[in-house]
């Protein structure tokens, strides 16, 4: 869910397309959506022949609805199997203007020299590679909405944690000479549980800072977050088993 006001949504990509003739007319479809748009009577995906300005007449979707047509360069006459590679680099930005989900969809639309679309396979392949990076930001930086709320979690957590760590190492120190190897485990588990916290906690905000995704492959962070959660709950199962066989 990306809100209104500070909330953008970059592209900036490389689309490459291998075409049986030399359309020299052949574009790119960029679009920016609200998801819903695409359940009504206009759906955006398909439709190289979408005139915004004609096909949205009414405000609520002229708000949420953002077109690009990109012309796509002839990049090499002949590619090894006889086509035509065409190709371009783009980079488009797009504040969001009403609240909603929004999706990002790049389409290939072949025209020769006479403006003839050309649909049928003997003209083209259709195939269309698109490198490059899409990021959505929204007015807290790039974590997603769906994980937004544990930046103040985990900070809570964390301010718990350490409330914790405090008093029980305070007692800890306090009655040394009575302590068992149950209360060291315990200060072992809150201790790691301290270290998690904090990890997780830099690691969304490594995150919201930089748009690196949660997954996947995961960023260092997560990796290390992920690590001390599990030795965290290693200790505390194997103290959990010593306690209950006595």
């Amino acid at each position: 869910m990306l809100p209104q006001g500070a909330s953008s949504i970059d592209s900036s990509l490389k689309v490459t397309t291998r075409l049986k003739k030399n359309l020299t007319n052949s574009f790119a479809v960029y679009g920016v959506y609200d998801t819903s748009f695409q359940y009504m009577d206009h759906p955006l995906i398909g439709m190289c022949g979408f005139n915004p300005t004609i096909d949205i007449t009414d405000n609520f979707w002229a708000s949420r609805v953002h077109v690009e047509k990109i012309p796509l360069q002839l990049l090499s006459p002949v590619a090894q199997d006889g086509g035509f590679v065409f190709g371009m680099d783009f980079d488009i930005g797009y504040d969001v203007k009403v609240e909603g989900w929004y999706n990002v969809a790049v389409e290939l639309c072949e025209y020769d020299e006479n403006g003839a679309r050309a649909d049928d396979d003997s003209e083209q392949w259709g195939a269309m590679l698109v490198e490059g990076e899409i990021s959505f930001k929204n007015p807290y930086g790039y974590l997603p909405a769906s994980l937004c709320g544990l930046l103040p979690f985990q900070a809570a957590l964390l301010t718990f944690y350490l409330i914790a760590l405090i008093t029980f190492a305070g007692y800890f120190r306090k009655y040394y000479g009575a302590v068992s190897s149950i209360h060291v485990g315990v200060l072992a588990v809150v201790g790691i549980g301290v270290v998690e916290t904090l990890s997780w906690l830099l690691a969304y905000i490594y995150i919201n800072l930089t748009g690196a995704p949660y997954c996947c492959p995961f960023p260092t962070p997560i990796v290390v977050a992920l690590i001390l959660q599990i030795a965290r709950q290693t200790v505390s199962r194997c103290l959990l088993l010593v306690i209950a066989l006595g």
